[in-house]
């Protein structure tokens, strides 16, 4: 519903200068009296005196009745500016298939059209207005305890992302993020990382990008993102960790992307019109991000994707895509530095979504499924520090979930991952890799959340139990998660 404040501001303000225009009227009376009375009898000092006061008390009553003219016209022009309030809806299945990438082009088409309040003179001059930045911080910190000293597995080449988390307390993964509108064709966004690496704090430009607006005369469904950002590669790669069901990330995002995928490229997407949603799209990109090389010595990557989801029935709705990446490494370091990789590196990922909700409303009760397939091969040198051999690889990977909202606060979850590599590496056999993972989180809002996590992780002949105690809190801004 719509709230109109202009009329009892209105009210408010004339009653106040009506009020201070019947004084001043009261007291310029006065003031003529007095002068009169004067004119007719001897100016005696107390006489001189009132009429001071009285002078004071107009030139006062004068100063409050511009002020607040002053403000009343700034008043108005807020109110004229202010945006309608509406009601919020409860939140269906349908609208929260907006959340998907048909709502990251509604996004886009709001973010096209800032509001400017009157008298802002605009980007660089003063006066509110929506390209400002919004300020957002996330806070991320764990508790970890494990039943292994070690957990890295024979025959794997592991970024350092990959590996488990600090054993005790630790700053996991905290972000800074700025974002807004540059102007009305373009849409900025920096994330800056904090984390802990073997005792030490790292900083990461995780993100830094800008994307076009549909003022910008695109074709109508086609957007272009440029600089370093999290790609559209299989589901969970195109966002931040922090939104995650799980405290780490499932074992094929942790031993084949190092985590995630962010590198230096631009990429287009263009959103079909038709009635179910369908995105496909591309991109161009350095090579300097895992499972490629270091900025140094990369060679251009490429890739390609298609989306699709749509809702089966009023409870129902899906989300599927297939991506596929591919690149050349060129002396990719991975095992703390005592491996590295030379040669061609493809990956192809297959993903899917259900989401069920009895309900019709995901905000008190859902069930999802989820799932990503990944099927890479690498072809080239792999060598240490004493031995070297080319080898055709492939490495198979999947993992399934399922998370159960059963109250607006909280949620629990299951999900199992496995790792099928084929043939030894530098002469070491791969292990076999699986982990099991339950968990259950608790948000008093959509800014805060704290996880207990139980992994069971099973490396060749070896099983490591694990133990996470996590929270994320968010401070400031913080853009939507994806469906």
């Amino acid at each position: 519903m719509r709230t109109n404040t202009k009329p009892v501001i209105k009210s408010a303000a004339k009653t106040q200068l009506t009020f201070l225009a019947a004084s001043l009227a009261l007291l310029m009376s006065s003031s003529a009296f007095a002068d009169s009375a004067v004119s007719s009898s001897a100016n005696t000092s107390s006489t001189q005196a009132n009429n001071q006061a009285l002078l004071e008390r107009i030139e006062e009553l004068e100063r409050k009745l511009l002020l607040l003219s002053s403000n009343q016209s700034a008043i108005q022009s807020s109110v004229a500016a202010a945006p309608v309030v509406a009601q919020a809806p409860s939140t269906s299945l349908a609208e929260s298939q907006a959340g998907s990438a048909v709502a990251a082009q509604t996004a886009t088409n709001e973010r096209a059209q800032p509001a400017v309040a009157p008298g802002s003179t605009g980007i660089f001059g003063s006066g509110a207005s929506r390209f400002n930045p919004e300020i957002g911080v996330i806070l991320n910190g764990r508790f970890a305890s494990y039943s292994q000293d070690e957990s890295e597995p024979s025959g794997y080449a592991i970024g350092h992302e990959g590996e488990r988390s600090k054993e005790g307390f630790s700053v996991d993964h905290t972000e800074l993020r700025l974002s807004s509108n540059i102007d009305n064709n373009f849409y900025g966004n920096v994330t800056v990382a904090l984390a802990e690496h073997e005792g030490e704090i790292e900083v990461e430009l995780e993100e830094a990008y800008l994307e076009t607006l549909p003022d910008l005369g695109l074709p109508s469904g086609l957007s272009l993102k440029a600089g370093r950002a999290l790609w559209q590669l299989g589901y969970l790669n195109a966002q931040h960790s922090h939104t995650d069901d799980f405290a780490d990330r499932p074992l094929p995002y942790r031993l084949m992307l190092d985590g995630a995928y962010n590198d230096d490229g631009v990429q287009a997407s263009y959103l079909l019109p038709t009635s179910q949603y369908v995105e496909v799209g591309g991109g161009a990109f350095a090579g300097n991000d895992f499972p490629f090389s270091e900025a140094d010595t990369s060679s251009p990557a490429w890739l390609a994707f298609v989306r699709t989801g749509a809702d089966l029935s009023s409870s129902t709705s899906f989300t599927a895509g297939a991506s596929y990446l591919s690149g050349e490494a060129n002396g990719r370091e991975s095992n703390d530095d005592e491996l590295s990789f030379t040669g061609d590196s493809d990956l192809a990922v297959v993903d899917a979504k259900l989401t069920f909700s009895p309900s019709q409303n995901l905000r008190y009760q859902q069930l999802t499924l989820q799932g990503e397939y990944f099927h890479q091969v690498e072809d080239g040198e792999f060598a240490s520090e004493t031995d070297a051999t080319d080898l055709n690889r492939k490495t198979d990977g999947w993992y399934a979930q399922s998370i159960y909202r059963f109250h607006p606060e909280y949620r629990v979850g299951l999900r199992y991952a496995d790792m099928n590599p084929d043939g030894a590496l530098l002469g070491a056999e791969a292990d076999d890799y699986s982990s099991w993972s339950v968990m259950g989180d608790w948000s008093s809002s959509e800014f805060s959340r704290v996880r207990l996590q139980l992994n069971r992780e099973d490396i060749g002949q070896e099983t490591d139990n694990q133990v996470v105690l996590q929270y994320i809190m968010s401070l400031g801004a913080h853009s939507a998660h994806n469906y």
